[in-house]
């Protein structure tokens, strides 16, 4: 099964970490995991790419079966700011949906903090 965490701070979404394997399929072919790792890496894809965050922004690592990454938004400016708030809030959406389809593989904890 995939945990992720999803951690909240003042309703914005500040940081993601995911961990394990959906096994919903064999390896290479779990389209639960898939699809997850799509929205987790085309997410910090578009925060780094298209937004152009920095290292000082968002720090992210990623690895077989673990995704981790958090906004720092203290440095982001007003636009920076809706930008990712959107972002954060569309990926939890999708993440979401795939859980409701899906609720034997993947499991969401939200955390306030």
């Amino acid at each position: 099964m995939v945990e992720v965490d999803v951690y909240r701070h003042n309703e914005k979404v500040i940081k993601i970490k995911s961990l394990g394997h959906a096994n919903y399929g064999s390896y290479g072919n779990d389209v639960v995991c898939s699809a997850i790792s799509v929205y987790l890496i085309n997410t910090v894809n578009t925060l780094t790419e298209i937004l152009k965050l920095g290292d000082d922004k968002i720090q992210y690592d990623f690895e077989s079966g673990k995704a981790i990454f958090e906004i720092n938004y203290d440095l982001l400016n007003e636009t920076e700011t809706v930008q990712v708030d959107i972002l954060m809030k569309s990926l939890v959406l999708a993440l979401e949906s795939i859980r409701d389809e899906n609720k034997k593989h993947l499991r969401i904890n939200y955390r306030e903090v």
